[in-house]
């Protein structure tokens, strides 16, 4: 699924529902966020949603989730204006389509607080090297800045991976997803 600068939707299939894998994680982030209010995350918050996002800690995201709960992602999900979306206990084991992802990742800088945007943008534009194997390799060199997460795991059709991306160069502005199994 692919918003353009126009904010139309174009896709393949972009309503298809996935298991989540990580992607889930950059929404973990804005909840948390939002939870915490229009301040600067403290060096605690940082040392738990950096590597989460950064690095894809499982672990961290598990802590996270216990504070941000069904309630709270499922909330953000309709702000954003997700229309799959669903989580039913476990971050790891929440559902989205594509097109889910790329409305997420169209406004998921207004969706957090002032205080914690750049905080947020800094954390999305700098997944370690080894996590970069999409687009997001390639966005940087066509001069987009590139806010993104990805997510893979093992699943019964094979290996399930996902992506998705803000992209910004000027007045354009295209989120994308693409999610894959099997």
């Amino acid at each position: 699924a692919l918003i353009d600068s126009h904010g139309r939707m174009h896709g393949l299939a972009a309503r298809r529902t996935f298991i989540s894998a990580s992607l889930v994680k950059a929404m973990l982030l804005v909840s948390y966020l939002r939870q915490v209010g229009n301040r600067a995350p403290t060096s605690s918050e940082r040392a738990l949603l950096g590597p989460m996002i950064t690095r894809s800690d499982n672990k961290l995201a598990t802590a996270v989730f216990a504070r941000v709960g069904d309630l709270r992602l499922r909330a953000l999900a309709a702000r954003a204006g997700m229309r799959s979306f669903s989580v039913n206990g476990y971050w790891s084991g929440a559902h989205f389509s594509a097109a889910d992802q790329a409305r997420f990742f169209r406004v998921f800088d207004l969706l957090v607080p002032k205080r914690s945007r750049g905080y947020a943008r800094g954390l999305l534009s700098s997944i370690v090297a080894w996590q970069r194997w999409g687009f997001s390799r390639f966005s940087l060199a066509a001069g987009f800045r590139t806010f993104f997460k990805g997510g893979w795991r093992g699943t019964g059709l094979g290996q399930l991976v996902h992506e998705a991306a803000l992209f910004k160069r000027g007045p354009l502005r295209v989120s994308m997803a693409v999610l894959s199994d099997g």
